[in-house]
């Protein structure tokens, strides 16, 4: 398993012992369970890393075993394979795209199925010689065998301009446990199935009698599809994301969710938590989720009423505070290709929603609903 670094497409390992910072180590150990696995081959925080400080060896990419308990600054660079099913394992298609052929191992990934997506583009159709192409939506019990390009990170941008903007790279689990790019629809919550809330207050619907947002997506949700798809509101009033990591991976797997809504953070920011220490702490649920072959979809704060907040509701967080954390999730989703959908504009200036100057009424949940509907 690997996983990317901050440019969010490589790993990086090295075997000499210099510059081993406590920001930029990276540990090796086997899936024994989920920290373990969260860490095999990856690089994560120095507090995880130590967890596991005396967990036993795992092998990294062409080289032999080494002692789980060294650690290695991030020097040598290996890339995430991508998985490709469609036009990108077509000779005549990786001419156009990459200027060359390219060879392919056999791969497949676990709980998807095919869907179609209707292509704009006349490059990519005139390349493909396909106005529709195929994509990917989750699907328990369902398999898609397709291929593993090695590619450089200049191919994958390569492959990132050809692909349309109904799609985006995201990481996914192929069936032999490992990491993977793969082009998934642009809208997460639009190709999912079994859909779960982590979060806060405002995600568990405080202050609506009829759920918030979230009771208004799962009714909507079970529309689509009443057989197959499922939604679970896992969100506490009070909670800090901080904490989430403590028993929402083993809720999500027992329910066997795809893609995973995460809605908190207002709180850390209020009890002091700086913006770049919560983004460590949600960069660190997001490589739980992954590991375990989940779409973490990442919510930024809602606008506040700050004068109202600390009138009505006893705190106090400096609105530039929120805004400078929402930017970081921004950039940072942007960087690591993950999904963030911004929220921040959609009650921006609108007080009259709020009731406490935080939480939404039930006029505000629902134009966060339309937010995420659409997004």
């Amino acid at each position: 398993m690997y996983y990317p670094d901050s440019s969010g497409s490589t790993l990086t390992f090295s075997q000499t012992d210099e510059d081993c910072s406590d920001d930029n180590l990276i540990i090796i150990g086997p899936a024994e369970n989920l920290v373990s696995t969260l860490l095999q081959g990856k690089i994560v925080s120095a507090e995880l890393i130590k967890l596991v400080r005396r967990a036993p060896y795992s092998t990294l990419p062409n080289q032999t075993h080494q002692p789980a308990n060294r650690v290695y600054p991030k020097t040598m660079i290996y890339q995430l394979p991508l998985f490709s099913f469609g036009t990108l394992l077509d000779p005549a298609v990786q001419q156009y795209v990459f200027g060359s052929t390219l060879t392919h191992s056999r791969g497949s990934l676990a709980n998807m199925h095919f869907t179609e997506v209707p292509i704009n583009d006349p490059a990519v159709i005139a390349a493909s010689g396909l106005a529709v192409h195929r994509g990917l939506a989750s699907h328990l019990g369902s398999s898609i065998d397709g291929g593993l390009l090695a590619l450089s990170s200049e191919q994958l941008t390569q492959a990132d301009a050809y692909e349309v903007s109904a799609y985006a790279r995201r990481r996914v689990l192929t069936t032999d446990g490992n990491q993977a790019w793969a082009y998934l629809n642009a809208r997460p919550l639009a190709s999912a199935e079994r859909i779960g809330i982590i979060g806060d207050g405002i995600a568990y619907g405080r202050s609506d009698a009829r759920g918030g947002w979230a009771q208004l997506l799962h009714s909507t949700h079970l529309a689509r599809n009443e057989d197959r798809h499922r939604l679970w509101n896992f969100a506490i009033p009070g909670e800090k994301l901080s904490n989430l990591a403590d028993y929402a991976p083993a809720e999500l797997a027992r329910r066997s969710i795809d893609t995973v809504i995460i809605g908190a953070g207002i709180n850390d920011l209020i009890a002091g938590t700086s913006s770049a220490a919560l983004l460590q702490e949600v960069e660190n649920l997001c490589t739980i989720l992954e590991v375990e072959g989940r779409r973490p979809v990442v919510l930024t704060p809602l606008w506040l009423n700050t004068e109202q907040a600390a009138q009505d509701f006893g705190v106090s967080v400096s609105l530039s505070t929120v805004l400078d954390y929402r930017n970081l999730l921004l950039t940072w989703g942007t960087r690591t290709y993950r999904d963030v959908i911004d929220l921040y504009p959609v009650l921006e200036e609108l007080p009259e929603y709020l009731i406490d100057g935080i939480h939404p009424d039930a006029g505000g949940h629902e134009l966060i609903y339309q937010a995420l509907s659409t997004g």
